[in-house]
């Protein structure tokens, strides 16, 4: 093989490699993306907001320099690491789980196995979109209802730490365009199709979160009975 039939084969090579791993990567880029807008319009969560975090949790940029939140993300021993596939992000979780070691945070929305894994059905589930993201959606509303802003909920998702969490709160903001006009939309005043989308989340949470579902039946039951007693 002469030297320029190296330089041609080499060219074509690098062309190959770059196409593939472009393609890949593009498959993978508005997947998290497009499900939590999805999931974002079935709650009262404040229009953008989720999707702020989910790119603070487990943004990366593509080789066409495009910022996405990236689904096969995990977070080990402070090392954010990007897997090009689902199948390797499990094989490293599970690796760890069956060291013992449950201190990770998995998918679109970075969940912790350590404090969190108990919510699901199998840890499996932690890594699915749907499962992963409707329950940070659902975390989220229940840290609003406890502190009382999505100023603290935001904090707290990240941390009860002062130290981590005003930095944190402030890398979700610069995401949130619409931080300063934010409205709340009333589940009364929502449209008959979200109405219908409602029932898609309450159906992810049911599948693969039952603990989380049954404390929210709950909720529910005994709202039921105070209404009626009134």
């Amino acid at each position: 093989m002469t030297f320029l039939q190296r330089i041609k084969y080499s060219v074509i090579s690098i062309f190959v490699i770059f196409n593939c791993t472009f393609v890949h990567a593009n498959e993978n880029s508005d997947t998290c993306d497009n499900t939590i807008k999805k999931i974002e319009t079935q709650t009262d969560i404040p229009n953008g907001l989720l999707h702020a975090i989910g790119k603070v949790e487990s943004g990366r940029f593509l080789n066409n320099n495009n910022h996405v939140i990236w689904p096969w993300t995990v977070n080990h021993a402070g090392k954010s690491l990007f897997f090009n596939t689902k199948k390797q992000m499990e094989k490293y979780v599970l690796k760890n789980v069956m060291e013992n070691d449950h201190n990770i945070d998995v998918g679109c929305m970075q969940i912790n196995l350590k404090w969190h894994k108990n919510y699901f059905k199998k840890i499996n589930d932690m890594f699915a979109l749907e499962p992963n993201i409707s329950y940070a959606a659902s975390f989220l509303i229940q840290l609003k209802n406890r502190h009382g802003t999505w100023d603290k909920a935001i904090k707290h998702y990240h941390s009860s730490d002062p130290k981590k969490n005003k930095p944190y709160i402030e890398k979700v903001k610069s995401f949130w365009k619409n931080k300063e006009t934010i409205q709340i939309v009333k589940n009364s005043k929502k449209t008959n199709n979200l109405k219908s989308n409602r029932v898609l989340i309450s159906d992810i949470i049911q599948k693969t979160q039952p603990y989380l579902f049954e404390r929210i039946d709950k909720v529910k039951f005994f709202r039921k009975i105070f209404a009626q007693n009134n």
